[in-house]
């Protein structure tokens, strides 16, 4: 349930080559939203796993929330690739769960139920989580956090040391995760909408259909998205 479009709009469509590319990029989402491709047609299977390792290694999931996803489309490639923005880390609780697919992580979830960017991820979950266990890793962490905490101590007199075993814990739970286990950790796909509303149901406006106009030749036809997640008749 989101709008896709660019930054900087204007540009794009001054440009006959960039808007050609906008239109390629939006018409292989749709393709993904209606199965008629794969996620891995689409999405960079190699960056989009090293993308979800490190959501999960670091539970930065406020990132892979509809509206905050940004993508680059690479006219190289023709695939997208994650951009990281507002990952807003938080330390994953304690409890042994993957936090950035199933619940509201609609769009992470279908990406990781692709074969490609599933092992993808798996692998940089790996390789991640070895150099985070690694004494090279523990030196350099101790190292920054007492460089940065002899600047930061003038604000926050009370800062604490970088919490490097929790970030330890959750590395060597993670390496424990296999194709055959992932979903065991997976938390339920919900709506969003049944999730509680910090402000409120009436100032929660979700958008039911997308509409986007559509150059075919030298003809247009406006096109309807469904943005509701269930079939729905035109009566």
């Amino acid at each position: 349930n989101m709008p896709l479009t660019a930054f900087g709009l204007k540009k794009v469509e001054d440009s006959p080559v960039l808007r050609s590319l906008l239109g390629d990029a939006i018409g292989m989402l749709k393709g993904v939203m209606v199965d008629q491709l794969q996620p891995s047609d689409v999405f960079d299977a190699d960056q989009w796993g090293q993308f979800l390792a490190a959501c999960e290694i670091w539970g930065a999931n406020h990132m892979v929330y509809s509206h905050q996803l940004r993508m680059y489309f690479n006219p190289a490639t023709y695939k997208l690739e994650p951009i990281v923005f507002d990952a807003n880390i938080v330390p994953p609780s304690a409890e042994e769960q993957l936090v950035c697919q199933g619940r509201e992580y609609a769009m992470m979830t279908a990406l990781v139920a692709d074969p490609a960017i599933r092992l993808s991820m798996l692998k940089h979950m790996q390789s991640m989580t070895t150099d985070i266990l690694s004494a090279d890793f523990a030196e350099w962490v101790a190292r920054k956090d007492q460089e940065y905490r002899s600047y930061l101590r003038q604000d926050y007199p009370a800062l604490q040391a970088f919490p490097l075993s929790e970030l330890q814990a959750r590395a060597r739970w993670l390496q424990s995760i296999d194709e055959a286990s992932l979903a065991d950790f997976v938390p339920e796909l919900r709506s969003y909408a049944d999730f509680d509303q910090p402000y409120g149901d009436s100032l929660n406006y979700p958008a039911v259909v997308y509409a986007y106009v559509e150059t075919l030749g030298d003809q247009q036809q406006l096109t309807l998205v469904n943005a509701l997640g269930k079939k729905v008749e035109i009566i």
